[in-house]
C-alpha cells in the first residue's frame, strides 16, 4: 500500500487498500436553525456523513423541496466519486424512507 500526506492529518490512500482513513478528524457541530431537520434525519445524515469522511468526502444538507425530497450535496471525494449514487441509495435514500417521516427521496445538488 502506498499512501501519501495530504495535510492537517489526512491520508489518502491508493489501490490496494480497502478502505483509505482520515487521521484526527473531527467534524464540526452542527448549527441549529429553525430549519433543522427532525432527529431521526439528522441522525441517518449524521451516520452517513460520518461513512463519508472515512473515504475524504462528506454531505451538505441544502434544505428540503415542497414535494418531500431532500436536496443534499455531496463535497471532497464523494462529489466525483462513480459509486454516489449507491451511496447515496443504500446508506441515506433507504434508511431515510425507514424513519417514516414522509420524505420521497433525495435529491442531489
Amino acid at each position: 500500500m502506498v499512501t501519501r500526506p495530504l495535510g492537517a492529518g489526512l491520508v489518502c490512500a491508493w489501490p490496494g487498500r480497502a478502505e483509505p482513513r482520515r487521521a484526527g478528524f473531527r467534524p464540526a457541530p452542527p448549527r441549529a436553525s429553525d430549519d433543522d431537520p427532525p432527529p431521526a434525519v439528522a441522525a441517518v445524515l449524521a451516520a452517513a456523513a460520518a461513512q463519508m469522511a472515512r473515504d475524504g468526502g462528506g454531505l451538505r444538507l441544502q434544505g428540503r423541496t415542497r414535494d418531500g425530497y431532500l436536496r443534499l450535496e455531496l463535497t471532497g471525494a464523494c462529489a466525483r466519486c462513480p459509486r454516489a449514487m449507491m451511496t447515496l441509495d443504500l446508506a441515506i435514500e433507504s434508511p431515510l424512507r425507514a424513519t417514516g417521516t414522509g420524505l420521497r427521496g433525495v435529491e442531489l445538488v
